[in-house]
């Protein structure tokens, strides 16, 4: 479920529902100030992509992306990753 917020961002990145469960589903989540982020390293993404078909695969630049969750499994936010993620 989309907030409010993540759904604008959403239409603003062209970021499409099904990027961000790829994302969730393949990524690796860490929980930073109170919510988890997933994001794909470059291991998942090739994962990913492989598990792709052929029609979905245009789809593939977007993984590199990042999504923001509460624990309740709400979206709260998703953006492009230009930089590497800092822990």
């Amino acid at each position: 479920m989309l907030t409010r917020h993540a759904e604008i961002r959403c239409a603003q990145r062209g970021i499409k529902n099904e990027v961000i469960d790829i994302i969730v589903s393949y990524g690796e989540c860490r929980y930073r100030k109170g919510s988890a982020v997933y994001f794909l390293d470059k291991a998942a993404k090739q994962r990913a992509v492989a598990s792709l078909d052929a029609g979905s695969r245009k789809i593939a630049d977007r993984l590199n992306s990042y999504v923001v969750m509460t624990d309740e499994g709400r979206v709260i936010t998703v953006a492009k990753r230009h930089k590497k993620l800092k822990w």
